[in-house]
């Protein structure tokens, strides 16, 4: 189980997040949104175990995620951030195939 104990995230000058308890179980889907839209991608990124709170724990089967190997968070964790760059866009099976694409081809031309 993934969870979020009394989280609290700030960005330089401002509190984002303050006191969050949430959590998610296996096989679950879950949403969240923030009223500061700033605090939903840092949310995503603490329990990514990519950035830590400023107050509270992200927890993992209990465990704080920043306590534990980052192999053994790969295996458990998946997040795919909403930033938009000009290595990835559309949709993420465009996306996937275009890069296949990419690949395969410069595989053929030898580079």
């Amino acid at each position: 189980m993934l969870r979020a104990e009394r989280l609290s995230l700030a960005y330089p000058g401002r509190t984002l997040l303050e006191g969050l308890t949430l959590e998610f179980r296996p096989g679950q889907f879950g949403r969240y949104l923030a009223a500061m839209a700033a605090a939903n991608p840092r949310c995503c990124m603490c329990f990514a175990a990519l950035r830590r709170p400023q107050a509270g724990a992200a927890l993992l089967d209990g465990a704080p995620l920043d306590s534990m190997p980052r192999r053994r968070l790969a295996r458990r964790i998946g997040v795919l951030l909403q930033e938009e760059t000009h290595e990835f866009w559309g949709s993420v099976p465009t996306s996937c195939c275009s890069a296949a694409i990419r690949m395969r081809s410069a595989r053929s031309a030898g580079t």
